[in-house]
């Protein structure tokens, strides 16, 4: 059996403690097969050496916990398109320059000209980026972009004349975004599949190296929840890439999210006490648990007992939540929650990709990427092992 090395799964990130920190407890298997986006907050510093600081100690998290065996992307689609450190350089060469001096193995991110200019400033930095590391580019096209395949080839051409890339080195990522409130078989779901295999087929044909469908169905967290209450939120992003991959194969579209936050979830710097929360994906919903502040261990053994963690049984956030129910672990903080509820997210969403039968024939190693030991205690992770 031969060793997979070709990630499956492409999650868009926040760069935050939470996310962090639930790369840092992936299994092995999920270290291999998750290939994020981290979208770096935005910092308003006082002045441009705290900006290089902030820069300095986000890499040193992300280089501790993601590590370096394996690739990564980085974006700052909140910075301003000509957003410089004290030296002059632009904030994503800096960046870059710290990445390399940890080691991390990054990809830089882009975005049409609408949305990261005006100017070309940031499409330059990336462009030297991309000359220098020779890792390619990931490349987001928002879905008011990707509606027909003339209005995208426009944009892929006058991205990449921006970059100086050839199609081979970008990995193109069809991002619709949020598709909350989608009502599943809707004539909306099946306008967007039309445009996702249309474009798909335009990136296929002009020789792009991958195209990811990228989307998510989490609500914002201003969306009315009651305390106590579950919500069952289908699970629209996976059951049309599932569809569509049924019919045209893995290879002609990438299946990645935005984990269990809402994508445009709104920063904020208000000094709040957060709700806390329990959010559990399988594979056709998301289960949302909610109570007060002070109530994570009262919603995790609901989570438990209701059997909501069946499917990321083995994950270190599945973990987590367990012995914080039985009170055997911490009840943290929300940084806590997202970090383990992120955690069984991208596990079970490895595990579900999977199971696809076009993905299923592709072999993993098991033995040679070791899948057992604390704290992943993966066994299977519904990989199959003939």
């Amino acid at each position: 059996m031969t060793l997979e090395t070709e990630p499956i799964y492409f999650p868009i990130l926040r760069a935050k403690t939470g996310e962090e920190d639930a790369l840092g407890w992936l299994s092995p298997v999920g270290h291999l097969l998750a290939r994020p986006v981290l979208d770096f907050p935005e910092l308003t510093p006082k002045n441009r050496h705290e900006l290089e600081r902030f820069f300095a100690e986000k890499i040193h998290e992300i280089a501790t916990s993601w590590g370096t065996a394996h690739e990564i992307c980085l974006d700052f689609s909140r910075y301003g398109p000509d957003e410089c450190v004290s030296d002059g350089r632009h904030v994503v060469e800096y960046a870059f320059e710290l990445a390399r001096q940890a080691r991390l193995m990054c990809l830089p991110t882009v975005g049409p000209l609408s949305l990261r200019g005006p100017g070309t400033d940031y499409f330059e930095a990336v462009s030297r980026i991309a000359a220098r590391d020779g890792r390619g580019v990931a490349l987001r096209i928002p879905t008011e972009d990707f509606v027909t395949p003339t209005m995208l080839t426009g944009v892929l051409d006058e991205t990449l004349a921006l970059i100086s890339a050839a199609p081979g080195h970008v990995d193109v990522y069809l991002d619709a975004g949020s598709l909350f409130g989608m009502p599943p078989g809707s004539t909306d779901e099946f306008s967007l599949m039309q445009s996702l295999q249309a474009a798909a087929e335009v990136t296929h044909a002009l020789g792009y190296r991958r195209t990811i469908f990228v989307a998510s169905s989490m609500p914002d967290s201003m969306v009315r929840h009651k305390k106590g209450q579950v919500m069952h939120v289908p699970r629209v992003e996976f059951r049309l890439w599932r569809q569509i991959v049924a019919e045209r194969g893995p290879s002609f579209l990438g299946f990645g999210d935005y984990g269990v936050i809402y994508p445009t979830q709104a920063e904020s710097t208000a000094r709040r006490t957060p709700p806390s929360r329990v959010r559990v994906t399988t594979d056709n919903e998301h289960l949302l648990y909610k109570g007060g502040p002070k109530e994570i261990r009262a919603i995790s053994g609901q989570a438990v007992k209701d059997g909501a963690l069946s499917d990321a049984a083995h994950s270190w956030g599945a973990q987590a939540i367990r012995d914080c129910a039985t009170g055997r672990g911490g009840a943290g903080n929300a940084s806590n929650w997202v970090a383990r509820d992120m955690n069984m997210h991208i596990e079970n969403t490895i595990a579900a990709i999977a199971r696809e039968p076009a993905v299923k024939a592709r072999k993993i190693s098991f033995e040679a990427i070791g899948t057992t030991g604390a704290p992943w205690l993966q066994d299977s992770l519904a990989f199959p092992h003939d």
